[in-house]
């Protein structure tokens, strides 16, 4: 993937086997180099390709993952910048919400001064705040936890940002 950045085919291709290779059990087994490696070629791909939903969908499937998520030497501002623009970006339920989830748990783990650098750019803040007014009124439905959900990872995304 890495080496031939521009082709669509590869970077599809590829973001479907790191899916793979990055499911939760087969995650553990990776280092923390190969780890990394596995992250950032997916952020080369969603920013190489931000226009390509499926793409897009691949790479953050990819990375919303606990283990790769917790793991400690990936870049996370990168992660949260790169998350924050394909959630605006694409405007895509399912791609909004993986990313905002990605930033809420990333977002407390990275120096206050990236983070503010974040929460200033107000297409992100206004996005988020977007994604909360339509799921506030879906909210009163009985049993709706998916909306549930979405408000609390997106509040958490907002929190942790600002």
């Amino acid at each position: 993937m890495g080496n031939h950045t521009a082709n669509l085919a590869i970077q599809m291709a590829g973001s479907a086997c790191l899916y793979h290779l990055c499911k939760l059990k087969r995650s553990r087994t990776l280092t923390a180099m190969e780890t990394r490696r596995c992250v950032d070629r997916c952020l080369d791909a969603a920013e190489k390709h931000a226009k390509i939903l499926q793409l897009q969908k691949n790479v953050w499937l990819t990375i919303c993952n606990d283990h790769l998520l917790q793991t400690q030497n990936i870049d996370m501002y990168r992660t949260c910048a790169v998350a924050l623009e394909a959630m605006v970006n694409t405007r895509d339920p399912s791609v909004s919400r993986m990313t905002i989830a990605i930033v809420s748990i990333l977002a407390p783990k990275i120096p206050t001064t990236q983070s503010h650098a974040l929460a200033t750019n107000h297409r992100y803040v206004r996005y988020l705040i977007d994604v909360i007014r339509e799921n506030i009124p879906a909210s009163d439905a009985p049993n709706d936890n998916f909306n549930d959900f979405t408000i609390k990872f997106t509040l958490s995304a907002l929190w942790n940002l600002t």
